[in-house]
């Protein structure tokens, strides 16, 4: 028994110093850094500032030609009637800002508030190009218009039997009468009739601001009578009612007013068009090119080539180019 537990306790010393072999150590996962959220950068904006009181349909093309245009340059669009210092704040990535009409804004403080933005002012009153401010004046001259309704009339209709229907007591109408004769006469000098009575055309009719529009048919057939073919109707007489009138008598006419829709008998509208101006304008807003003036400028819009065949088009539109340059003395007393 002594000899067996000598053994045993010999045993145990020899395990115990025999030498241990290292454990390699466990590797234990640290937790990884959650990376900060980064900011992603708002895109550029472009806003269109339009008067709460416009016309829906001019509206509508106002909001779709720059929608358009801020889609193409990868833009955000917002429409609005008012922009104030405080939005600006809050928005950074303002680009650019097209204003039309009289707009309830002070569009040179918030242009001088934001730099860095571009803005374009159309027919708005009281502000001047200049810096990040581009300015556009689209109303042109009447009379400009008027000379070249003559001009059109006489050459369209056999025997310049042309007539203009144009509000009573208003003097600016007066001068536009003057003009649409004087475009008649530069068309075809003396313009005698070959056949037929003989009349002085063009013909016109006053028609007083009271007159309820049920009449207006009365003062179309009143052109009728002096075998009236084509009437220049004037723009704050372009009514639907006045121009259902035309067209149910089966006549032509060509105005200087923007349309709401096509009417049967249409042969043109002279009138500026801003959405091309926008359009003309836009790249280089989009550049960062500000302060420019765009002139405005009278143009042939929505011509019917069934009734103004694309030559006379031509034709009127070099006349157009004289007048607009100056070249054509339209014989209005300033």
């Amino acid at each position: 028994m002594i000899r067996i537990s000598a053994l045993f306790m010999f045993f145990l010393l020899l395990v115990a110093c025999a030498p241990s072999t290292p454990i390699p150590p466990t590797a234990t996962a640290l937790p990884s850094a959650t990376p900060a959220p980064t900011a992603t950068p708002a895109l550029p904006l472009a806003v269109l500032l339009l008067p709460p009181n416009m016309e829906e349909n001019a509206s509508q093309h106002y909001q779709a030609v720059v929608y358009d245009l801020a889609q193409q340059a990868g833009l955000r669009y917002q429409v609005r009637n008012r922009l104030s210092m405080e939005d600006l704040a809050l928005e950074p990535a303002l680009k650019i800002v097209i204003a039309i009409g009289a707009v309830e804004v002070d569009l040179p403080a918030l242009a001088a508030t934001a730099p860095h933005a571009q803005f374009l002012a159309i027919n708005v009153p009281g502000v001047e190009a200049g810096k990040n401010i581009s300015v556009m004046q689209a109303d042109v001259s009447l009379e400009q218009a008027s000379f070249l309704a003559g001009y059109i009339g006489a050459m369209l209709i056999q025997d310049y039997h042309i007539g203009m229907i144009l509000p009573k007591d208003d003097p600016q109408a007066q001068r536009a009468l003057k003009a649409y004769e004087n475009g008649k006469t530069f068309y075809c000098g003396l313009c005698a009739p070959f056949a037929g009575p003989f009349y002085s055309y063009p013909i016109s009719v006053e028609v007083p601001s009271d007159t309820p529009p049920e009449q207006y048919p009365a003062y179309v057939s009143y052109l009728m009578r002096y075998q009236v073919e084509f009437i220049y109707v004037y723009p704050t007489l372009a009514t639907p009612e006045m121009l259902e009138a035309i067209a149910n008598n089966g006549l032509e006419f060509i105005t200087a007013a923007a349309l709401p829709q096509t009417y049967s008998g249409l042969v043109a509208t002279l009138r500026t068009d801003p959405l091309e101006a926008i359009r003309a304008a836009w790249p280089p807003l989009l550049a960062g090119q500000g302060g420019q003036v765009i002139p405005a400028q009278l143009g042939i819009q929505d011509a019917n080539p069934d009734l103004f065949s694309p030559g006379k088009q031509a034709l009127a539109q070099e006349v157009l180019q004289a007048l607009i340059a100056g070249r054509i003395d339209m014989g209005i007393e300033r």
